[in-house]
């Protein structure tokens, strides 16, 4: 086709491309169904969620709802900026608190790796991230959790997907704790 200015742009007729390579989207749903880290059909379950999957050190991994989270951004180690114990990241001109889940549950470090990443959440008034050494991936799961007396306040339940414990945080309590963690830091400053 040709477009207003003259330029050419090709349109795509992409149910005869799916016929063409002979794609049956009833098969791709179904292996999809089979995939251990997404569960597709979830008219017999009560809640579908979506999280993204992060991890520390020592196979330890955490979700957070997808829909409570602003930004992901990879950084490198040597890019972040101390104060005693404090760690901060220049973010757009600005200095960003970083948090890591050692400080508010039981919970590795993950100080030592080269590739960090920074979760930004979302809602919060404070300038702050959470530092996750993985990025495992974002998955839509109805898996119940569950709870036992070692979980602690911020952690909704656990489940288990690839021979993994995934600890999904209640995000609402545990933005809430980063927001009066970072609100008293600023006091102390």
């Amino acid at each position: 086709s040709i477009l207003g200015d003259g330029q050419v742009i090709m349109i795509l007729d992409i149910p005869g491309i799916a016929s063409y390579a002979s794609l049956d989207f009833d098969t791709l749903q179904a292996r999809k169904a089979q995939s251990p880290w997404e569960i597709s059909d979830a008219s017999d379950q009560e809640e579908v969620r979506n999280l993204i999957v992060f991890g520390n050190e020592n196979n330890e991994y955490f979700a957070l709802s997808l829909d409570s989270i602003f930004r992901l951004e990879p950084i490198q180690a040597k890019d972040l900026h101390m104060t005693g114990d404090r760690k901060y990241l220049e973010y757009q001109g600005h200095a960003v608190m970083l948090f890591t889940m050692d400080e508010f549950i039981p919970a590795s470090s993950c100080d030592s790796k080269e590739e960090l990443f920074i979760i930004f959440p979302k809602h919060i008034n404070a300038r702050a991230g959470i530092i996750a050494s993985v990025i495992v991936d974002t998955i839509d799961t109805s898996q119940e959790l569950s709870r036992d007396a070692a979980s602690p306040d911020l952690v909704q339940g656990k489940f288990f997907m690839d021979d993994r414990m995934i600890q999904v945080l209640d995000h609402k309590l545990f933005f809430e704790q980063i927001e009066k963690r970072a609100s008293e830091m600023q006091k102390e400053l």
